[in-house]
């Protein structure tokens, strides 16, 4: 029963110590359906992520990030199968049950100079973060398989703050240029003009 409180109090204490770890190519968490994760509640730079959960809710292994940023990865024709967390090709996705206005799990995540190489349509998925920016992405659209999420929106954002989008570019026919947001204040999403992707 000492597991739970100490699991915690460490993600609760990790962020004080002021560490920045640089994590590159480095998969994280034991179980097949986990996927590629990065989880800690402190700083990072990462060369290479597909998932950000922040569950403190259950596992206990990790807690709300401050600062991460995904720059210079190629994402090639990921989405291939339904399973757990597979919104989209990049997924914020807390754990937490509960949303309250002006409180985030996560805080200042940036998508930045990324190659995307999809064959879908769901490229984001955010939910409960502060501060997110999905800068100077290329977006390529690929045949490599049949679409099965096509009627998604490209970037789905739920309750988040401070977002900028602005950039990002495109190589071939999209299935979808779509953002949709969702309890979210107005004024929250800061969408450059010209951008790729559009608010309908």
């Amino acid at each position: 029963m000492l597991a739970r409180p100490l699991a915690l109090l460490l993600l609760l204490v990790w962020p004080l110590a002021g560490a920045t770890p640089v994590l590159r190519g480095r998969e994280h968490g034991l179980l097949p359906d986990q996927g590629r994760d990065v989880t800690a509640a402190l700083q990072h730079l990462l060369d290479e992520a597909r998932r950000v959960p922040g569950d403190a809710n259950g596992w206990f292994e990790s807690g709300g990030v401050a600062d991460i940023l995904l720059k210079q990865n190629v994402f090639e024709n990921c989405l291939i199968a339904d399973s757990q967390f597979s919104e989209a090709v990049v997924v914020v996705y807390p754990e937490a049950k509960r949303r309250e206005p002006g409180r985030f799990v996560h805080r200042n995540i940036r998508v930045e100079d990324n190659t995307f190489q999809v064959f879908d349509a769901p490229i984001l998925y955010a939910d409960n973060t502060s501060g997110l920016s999905f800068r100077n992405n290329r977006i390529q659209r690929t045949r490599a398989f049949t679409p099965w999420l096509a009627d998604r929106p490209a970037i789905r954002l739920i309750h988040c703050e401070d977002v900028e989008i602005c950039g990002n570019s495109a190589e071939g026919n999209l299935l979808s240029r779509d953002i949709r947001c969702e309890d979210m204040a107005p004024g929250a999403l800061n969408l450059a003009p010209g951008d790729l992707f559009r608010r309908p």
